[in-house]
């Protein structure tokens, strides 16, 4: 008999886990994972014990991690990802209209699952759609071929022949109205250098595609490295999270942050849009290449965002400023 190879906690905790440090919130995951905030905090208590340190602090603004629950919820996130991804792989694909998308979960979250209903609504409610998230790479990702098509906001390294714009990358600061009323004059004062003085929050992953402060100070002719504040999140969702609690100030992309704009929870209070190349593609690769099936989900996720935004051409490093920075 063989022996047991590794010592783990529930698989509820590590899944109460990853929810609330997606959405730094108990209430919400609770109401995500379709239970009783107690019955969340029992399952955080529970990890809690079995790691032996705490993984979540109070804050004025509600939960932050402590550093052991930082590095763990980049272990777990990774893990389930991985544990997701290879459940879908080994899933059989005896439905014929069965499509597979493949992006990375920012992307999944924040701008395909809301429009889920209405791909599936496109291909017929017998059509199997199923989504797949990862962190890797496009070219790696493109080197499987075992999905349909990918979302990527990088441009592959080599020729796709199916290949669709789905929207531009058009990048603007945002945060909470708590926090632009808090650094009003700052935000108010039409000097991006101004900026440096906030926190600002930005992603710690590889980069692939994704426009930083770096990238958005550069354009505006300031030197990034005079930031004082920074915080760095292991996701997108994570960052737009933190901002909405007023942590600090991030960038906010085009057609991934409307739900909080709308909701009130983001605004965007400063002047200046940026508009790069980047933008989200949609590839179409492996069994979708030449079907009937993917040539129809590539027309559907074109036609769910406008492809353009009359904004100008590209000016230096493939960005243009759009507004609130006149031209030389």
């Amino acid at each position: 008999m063989g022996t047991r190879r590794h010592s783990l906690p529930s698989q509820r905790s590590l899944v109460t886990f990853e929810c609330v440090a997606r959405l730094m919130s108990f209430t919400r995951a609770a109401d995500e994972l379709n239970t009783s905030q107690p019955c969340v905090s029992r399952s955080i208590r529970e990890l809690e014990a079995f790691v032996d340190a705490r993984l979540f602090a109070r804050t004025p603004t509600g939960i932050d991690f402590t550093e052991a629950g930082r590095v763990l919820y980049a272990k777990v996130s990774s893990g389930l990802e991985q544990i997701s991804n290879g459940l879908a792989a080994a899933k059989p694909r005896g439905n014929p209209r069965s499509i597979s998308i493949l992006c990375n979960y920012d992307i999944a979250h924040l701008w395909l699952m809301p429009r889920y209903d209405t791909l599936l609504e496109g291909l017929g409610r017998d059509a199997e759609l199923r989504v797949v998230t990862t962190d890797a790479s496009p070219d790696q990702l493109l080197e499987t071929g075992k999905v349909d098509i990918v979302l990527t906001c990088q441009r592959p390294v080599f020729q796709v022949s199916a290949r669709k714009l789905l929207l531009e990358e058009e990048v603007f600061a945002v945060c909470s109205p708590a926090f632009a009323a808090r650094h009003r004059t700052v935000l108010q004062s039409g000097d991006p250098r101004a900026l440096l003085d906030l926190e600002l929050l930005e992603l710690n992953k590889q980069n692939f595609g994704w426009m930083t402060w770096d990238r958005w100070f550069g354009l505006l002719d300031v030197d990034a490295s005079a930031k004082r504040g920074r915080r760095e999140y292991s996701n997108y969702v994570y960052t737009l999270e933190a901002a909405s609690r007023g942590v600090g100030l991030a960038l906010g992309w085009h057609g991934l942050v409307e739900r909080y704009l709308a909701s009130g929870e983001l605004l965007a209070p400063a002047q200046w849009r940026l508009k790069g190349q980047s933008g989200l593609h949609a590839l179409m690769i492996g069994d979708g290449l030449g079907s009937a099936r993917g040539r129809k989900v590539m027309n559907l996720l074109a036609s769910l965002e406008p492809r353009k935004l009359d904004h100008g051409a590209p000016s230096k490093a493939n960005l243009t400023v759009i507004s609130g920075l006149r031209k030389a």
